[in-house]
C-alpha cells in the first residue's frame, strides 16, 4: 500500500490526504474510506440500503432478504454461535441473519441495532416466533445503547461501510464486547474498476485500512476467510483485547 505524503489523521493514526474530511480514514487512493457506497449519482441508492424508508426502503429490504442469504450464512458459520451466548447484530436490516442465529443457537440471547425504523418493524415481524424474543433497537453504531461487556459476539454483514464516524463505532463495538469476545465483519468485495456496479463492495485496499482501524480501537484483527461466487464475500474476525 502506497504511503501518501500527507500528515497522519489524529483520530485513526492513518494517513489522511487533503481530500479526506478531518477524522476519517482514507483508502489508498486518497478517497474517504468506503466513499463509493454513497457518492455521486449513487447517493439515493446508498441511502435506500443504509437507512431504508418508504417504498424504496421496502424494496431494498426485500432485496436484502433475498440476495444476502448466502452472505449471512457464511458470516454466521464464521461466527460459530453457541447456545447461552449473547450476540448482537449491527445493521440487521430485514432480520434474516438474526433468524438464522435463532435457529442455529436457540439458547442464545439475541440483540440487534438498525438505523431504520422500517427495518426494525420488518425484523420484529420476521422474528416474532423466537423465544426469548430478540432485543431490537433503532440507532446507529457510534452510540450503542447497551452497557459495557454485554456480548460474547458482534456481527455486521454488509453494513459496516455505512457506519459513521467509523473509529467511534469500532470503539463502541469493543466497549460492548466481553474481554476475548469476537467481532465478525461480512463484506462483499469488489475491484476498483467495478465501482460503478449496482451492488457496491469493499475494495482490497480498504480492508487493509479497516484492519488498522480495528487495531486502533483495541480489536485484534485476525483471520480472513473468503466465499467465492459471482461476487467474493470475505469475513474478517477481530477479538476484543482484555
Amino acid at each position: 500500500m502506497n504511503k501518501p505524503a500527507s500528515p497522519k489523521d489524529s483520530a485513526t493514526g492513518l494517513a489522511a490526504p487533503g481530500l479526506t474530511p478531518p477524522g476519517l480514514a482514507a483508502a489508498p487512493d486518497g478517497r474517504p474510506l468506503f466513499a463509493h457506497y454513497l457518492g455521486g449519482d449513487r447517493k439515493a441508492l446508498g441511502l435506500a440500503f443504509s437507512r431504508p424508508s418508504g417504498l424504496l426502503g421496502r424494496l431494498a429490504g426485500a432485496l436484502m432478504a433475498r440476495k444476502n442469504s448466502p452472505m449471512n450464512a457464511f458470516a454466521i458459520a464464521t461466527l460459530a454461535p453457541q447456545d447461552g451466548e449473547r450476540i448482537l447484530e449491527i445493521g440487521f436490516g430485514p432480520g434474516t441473519a438474526l433468524a438464522m442465529l435463532g435457529r442455529l443457537a436457540p439458547g442464545s440471547a439475541l440483540a440487534g441495532l438498525d438505523p431504520s425504523a422500517l427495518m426494525v418493524r420488518a425484523a420484529a415481524r420476521r422474528l416474532g416466533a423466537l423465544r426469548p424474543g430478540p432485543d431490537l433497537r433503532q440507532g446507529t453504531a457510534d452510540a450503542l445503547p447497551w452497557p459495557d461487556d454485554q456480548f460474547h459476539a458482534v456481527l455486521a454483514v454488509n453494513s459496516l461501510p455505512f457506519w459513521s464516524p467509523l473509529p467511534r463505532a469500532l470503539a463502541e463495538v469493543r466497549r460492548v464486547l466481553r474481554p476475548g469476545g469476537r467481532f465478525v465483519i461480512g463484506m462483499r468485495m469488489t475491484l476498483p474498476e467495478d465501482r460503478g456496479r449496482l451492488e457496491p463492495g469493499c475494495e482490497p485496499g480498504e480492508v487493509l485500512v479497516l484492519r488498522g482501524l480495528l487495531a486502533g480501537a483495541g480489536l485484534e484483527p485476525g483471520a480472513e476467510t473468503a466465499l467465492r461466487g459471482r461476487r467474493e464475500t470475505r469475513c474478517l474476525v477481530a477479538l476484543r483485547r482484555p
